[in-house]
C-alpha cells in the first residue's frame, strides 16, 4: 500500500499462509533500486511485487524439488541396506560352500588314501594266494 499527499496505491499479493524469509528486505531493495532509476513509485511497487513472487515461486519449486529428492534419498538407503543384506547372505553362503568344498576335498584325499591302501591289500593278498597255490602245487 502507497499513500502518498494527493494518492493511494494498494497492490494485492497472494497470500499463501506460508513464511518467507527475507521477502519484505526483497521488496524493499526493489523498490529503492527502481526509484533510483527513475521509475514511478507505483511502477517501482509494482516491479517489487512481481519479484516477490517470482521469489516465492522460486523458493516453493525448491522446497518441492528438495522433498522429491530426500524421498528419492530414503528409498535409495533402503535399497543399499537390502542390497547390503542379500550381499551378507551370499557371503555367508559362500562362506558354508566353501567349507562344505573342503570338507569334501578331505573326504575325498581320505577316500584316495584308502583306496591306494586297498590297493595296496589286495596286491599283498593276490601276492600270498599265489605263493600259498605255488606251495600247494609244488607239494602235490
Amino acid at each position: 500500500m502507497i499513500i502518498g499527499h494527493n494518492y493511494h496505491y494498494y497492490r494485492n499479493i497472494h497470500y499463501t499462509g506460508k513464511s518467507f524469509s527475507g521477502t519484505g528486505d526483497l521488496f524493499a531493495a526493489v523498490v529503492c533500486g527502481a526509484m533510483v532509476k527513475g521509475m514511478e513509485v507505483q511502477a517501482a511497487v509494482d516491479k517489487a511485487g512481481e519479484a516477490v513472487e517470482e521469489a516465492k515461486a522460486a523458493q516453493e519449486a525448491a522446497q518441492a524439488a528438495y522433498d522429491e529428492n530426500v524421498e528419492k534419498l530414503d528409498e535409495a538407503k533402503l535399497e543399499l541396506e537390502a542390497a547390503k543384506a542379500n550381499l551378507e547372505a551370499a557371503q555367508s553362503s559362500f562362506d558354508a560352500t566353501k567349507e562344505d568344498v573342503a570338507a569334501a576335498e578331505q573326504l575325498l584325499e581320505q577316500a584316495e588314501k584308502e583306496a591306494a591302501d586297498l590297493e595296496a591289500q589286495v596286491a599283498a593278498d593276490m601276492a600270498a594266494v599265489k605263493a600259498s597255490k605255488e606251495n600247494v602245487l609244488k607239494t602235490a
